[in-house]
C-alpha cells in the first residue's frame, strides 16, 4: 500500500508532539511549576576597600619632636617668665592701671584659683592703645609668684601677641592642664596701622593626620602628630621653619618694651 507524502508528514508531526508531551510529563502544567529542589544563588558584594593609615614623613616627625623638645621650650619659658613677671610688677605696682578677673573674663578673681591681671584701657582706648593680660594662680587672694605667669596676652601698636607656658588655662573650670596641644604655643598677629589691613596670623599648631586638630582640654595622647603653620595648610613645616619663626617671635616680644607711658 502506498502512503501519500501528506499522510507521512502528519504521522511524523504526531509522533514528535507525543514525544514532547511525554518529556514534559504528559501535559503543559509542568512547564510553569518551580522545581522543589531549585537552589537560590546569592552573589555577595566585594568588601569596601580599607584606606591605609596615613603615615608621617620623616620631616614631619623631626619637626614634631623638635617642637616638643626642651631645647625649643627653654627660651620660650624664659621669655614667659621674664616678660610676664615684668608686666606683673608694673600691673600690681600701679605703673600700669589694672584689675583682676576670673579665668572666664566675666567672673571676679577667685580667692583660690586661676584668673588674670589685666590692664585698664590705655590712653586712646584699646585701639590704637595698649592692653596686657597675665594669667596667674591665686592663693589666699594673692598672686602665686612661685607658680609664676601661666600665659601672657599683649596688644600694642600693630601687634597682637600671646604666649602660653606648659600649663595653659584650658579646663572648663579654669584649671591649667599640662602637655596639651596648646602648651608652649604662641601667636603673633600683625597688621598695618596705615592701611588698616586685617591681622596676619603667625604661629604653629599641632594636628593629627588621622583625626584632625586635637582639643585643648586634655593632654596629648597617642597619635600621629604633625606641626602645622597658621599661614599655610601644606603641613610641610621643618625644624628650621620652627627655629626661625620662634626667633622672630621672641625678638618681637622683647622689643615691645611695655611701660606706664601708654597709660600716664
Amino acid at each position: 500500500m502506498r502512503i501519500s507524502t501528506r499522510t507521512s508528514m502528519i504521522v511524523i508531526a504526531a509522533v514528535t508532539t507525543a514525544a514532547l508531551l511525554s518529556a514534559c510529563g504528559g501535559d503543559n502544567s509542568a512547564a510553569t511549576e518551580t522545581p522543589s529542589t531549585a537552589v537560590s544563588t546569592v552573589v555577595e558584594a566585594p568588601p569596601l576597600p580599607v584606606a591605609a593609615p596615613k603615615e608621617l614623613t620623616e620631616t614631619q616627625k623631626q619637626a614634631f619632636n623638635y617642637y616638643m623638645s626642651d631645647a625649643r621650650r627653654a627660651p620660650l619659658n624664659q621669655a614667659l617668665n621674664s616678660v610676664g613677671n615684668d608686666l606683673l610688677t608694673k600691673l600690681t605696682s600701679g605703673e600700669i592701671p589694672s584689675s583682676t578677673r576670673g579665668w572666664d573674663k566675666l567672673s571676679d578673681a577667685p580667692v583660690n584659683g586661676y584668673g588674670g591681671i589685666v590692664s585698664e584701657p590705655s590712653r586712646g582706648g584699646i585701639d590704637p592703645g595698649t592692653f596686657v593680660q597675665v594669667n596667674v594662680r591665686f592663693i589666699d587672694g594673692q598672686i602665686d609668684r612661685q607658680t609664676g605667669p601661666l600665659g601672657v596676652f599683649i596688644l600694642k601698636d600693630e601687634y597682637m601677641i600671646s604666649l602660653n607656658g606648659l600649663t595653659p588655662l584650658t579646663k572648663e573650670d579654669g584649671t591649667p592642664v599640662a602637655e596639651t596641644s596648646n602648651s608652649f604655643s604662641w601667636k603673633l598677629d600683625s597688621r598695618s596701622r596705615t592701611t588698616g589691613s586685617e591681622f596676619e596670623k603667625r604661629g604653629f599648631y599641632i594636628s593629627d593626620v588621622e583625626s584632625g586638630v586635637p582639643g585643648y582640654e586634655n593632654p596629648l595622647g597617642e597619635g600621629s602628630y604633625q606641626i602645622s603653620d597658621y599661614s599655610s595648610d601644606t603641613g610641610d613645616v621643618t625644624v628650621d621653619d620652627i627655629k626661625t619663626a620662634d626667633a622672630d617671635f621672641l625678638a618681637t616680644l622683647y622689643q615691645l618694651n611695655i611701660d606706664g607711658s601708654d597709660w600716664n
